[in-house]
């Protein structure tokens, strides 16, 4: 069974629309960074153009201008122990602003 990654964040000033609606797009990227793994690992990486990324992404319609978020990640039968990057994207669809962050993490086996 694969690995999950447990994710908290909370979304702020979210604009409403006439109706008191807000709505928002998520988008979560979880990439192998490159120098993870055994020197097999990272040959393997470099045939493959250096990127091992996954990426997921939603809409969201709510009532308030803030939003805890509370989400699992599956990485997959496929996860290796190795280092990875969680990009999390939020766009306002109603304000039109976007905000990016990034956290890191490991796997260990």
């Amino acid at each position: 069974m694969g690995q999950g990654v447990f994710v908290y964040y909370e979304v702020y000033n979210l604009k409403r629309d006439a109706f008191g609606q807000t709505r928002y797009k998520v988008a979560y990227t979880i990439r192998r960074l490159e120098g993870s793994g055994g020197v097999i690992a990272r040959l393997a990486q470099s045939f493959a153009g250096g990127k091992e990324e996954v990426a997921v992404g939603y809409e969201q319609v709510g009532l308030a201008a803030s939003e805890p978020v509370h989400v699992e990640l599956d990485l997959g039968e496929q996860s290796r122990p190795g280092r990875y990057a969680l990009t999390v994207t939020v766009t306002d669809l109603n304000g039109g602003g976007t905000v990016e962050r990034e956290a890191l993490f490991t796997v260990a086996e």
